[in-house]
């Protein structure tokens, strides 16, 4: 078994010579086989250890084992006790997510303080089979068939190739000891009624069952490879990214077969699901405004495309200035001086405002418009809406977004990019000019 782990990781390129690892061992026979193994080949190597504290005696004496066998073979070992219980009530979560977190969090802290490469754990094929099988009772796509990675960032596993039976031959003829969870025989979990009554089952139609899973599991990953690649490049066809937003095409979109895979595997990079998808469908054929809400996005039907864009709140996008020397460390503004009315020149770049510097007090507040904002337009007469000279002005959706006003005392003074409101204009009687300049880039 040693030589198939040794080909198996050249094959997988999971981890050099000359890297440090730190095997991650509960006690049990997978992570002690791969601890005998690692120890064998005389890798640089380190053992950790998570107290979950959730079988009492059972875990401490788990514990004692692996720092007694680390002793003995001189190796660097490390310990937590966690408080899996009271993170998993305070959190919401199940007991078994919440001992998986705790875990990865404080071995990927352990990796980054002592500077190891990777960290090792114990799974082995069947735990990826029963993976593949509790995907599919659950429902799931190509990629929850492919079963448990060999690397996944900072993580390998490099005992995937061997089987449980394989794992338990290798320690009997090794004379290894090692400690059995009392809680992997009861059947009230998933993985366990899978472990213990279906694959036996499945081994009584199939007695290579394991090995016809888990080659079908390396031709899905294959395809789903393949898969992932026709749906990048189909996505760069139909989609323009700006700064801030991607837009696609809605003409190009419809034409794709079956519509409903493509718009979830499209969509789902902006944190839009599969309950999503018929509102999704919907909004391709609404009319111009129709909006749609993802977690962290916003999909708004504009005439012939979609815009993605963050759902970042407007209130999130507010900056006071309490005083003229502030104007120098606002992002959107790239000049601000007060000059004398004589020395004006007016410019009739839109990108300006010229108003009257003894009619502005601080502080002002910069911020995104929003319904309901009305200002008295310079040149006009009345009041007016800002959302009805944006549509006057043909803006564009996404560009509606990118529209700020600077506000004082409930009165917007300018509408960035556009007009000021007539009541803080340069008249006869100004003494004194705030010239603004908006940055465009």
């Amino acid at each position: 078994m040693t030589e198939q782990f040794e080909q198996y990781r050249r094959l997988k390129q999971l981890f050099t010579r000359q890297e440090k690892i730190l095997l991650a061992v509960s006690g049990g026979i997978d992570s002690v086989v791969m601890l005998d193994i690692f120890v064998n080949l005389k890798y640089n190597i380190a053992v950790a250890h998570c107290n979950f504290q959730l079988r009492g005696k059972e875990s401490d004496g788990d514990e004692k084992f692996v720092e007694s066998l680390c002793r003995k073979k001189g190796l660097r070992f490390f310990k937590n006790r966690f408080q899996t219980a009271e993170y998993a009530c305070e959190k919401g979560i199940s007991i078994q997510m919440a001992a998986r977190e705790l875990r990865y969090k404080w071995l990927n802290e352990i990796r980054k303080e002592e500077s190891f490469d990777f960290v090792a754990t114990g799974h082995n094929l069947n735990d990826s089979i029963e993976t593949i099988l509790i995907n599919l009772t659950r429902g799931t796509g190509i990629n929850g068939l492919t079963g448990i990675s060999e690397r996944s960032a900072y993580i390998i596993r490099p005992l995937l190739f061997a089987s449980r039976k394989m794992i338990t031959e290798y320690a009997e003829a090794n004379m290894l000891e090692y400690r059995e969870d009392s809680s992997n025989i009861q059947t009230k979990y998933t993985r366990n009624k899978i472990r213990h009554r279906v694959i036996p089952f499945l081994e009584q139609i199939n007695p290579s069952v394991l090995d016809a899973i888990a080659e079908t599991s390396d031709y899905l990953r294959s395809t789903y490879i393949i898969y992932e690649q026709a749906i990048k490049e189909k996505k760069t066809e139909i989609t323009e990214y700006s700064d801030d937003s991607a837009l696609i095409n809605i003409s190009s979109l419809k034409k794709l077969d079956p519509l409903e895979t493509w718009i979830y595997e499209i969509f789902k990079e902006w944190n839009f699901g599969k309950r999503q998808l018929n509102d999704i469908i919907h909004l391709i054929d609404a009319g111009t405004g129709k909006q749609l809400f993802s977690a962290s996005h916003v999909l708004t039907r504009d005439r012939d495309r979609i815009i993605i864009s963050s759902s970042e709140t407007r209130e999130g996008n507010v900056t006071t200035i309490n005083s003229a020397a502030e104007w120098r460390n606002i992002a959107l503004i790239e000049k601000f001086e007060i000059i004398p009315r004589k020395n004006l020149k007016i410019s009739d770049d839109p990108s300006y405002a010229y108003l009257d510097a003894d009619l502005i007090q601080y502080p002002l507040t910069l911020r995104r418009w929003k319904d309901g904002d009305f200002f008295y337009p310079l040149g006009m007469k009345g009041r007016k809406k800002i959302s009805d000279l944006l549509i006057d002005m043909k803006i564009s959706l996404p560009d509606k977004d990118k529209v700020f006003v600077l506000e004082m005392n409930n009165k917007i003074i300018w509408v960035l990019g556009f007009r000021i409101d007539d009541r803080f204009k340069v008249t006869e009687s100004t003494v004194e000019v705030m010239q603004i300049l908006k940055r465009n880039d």
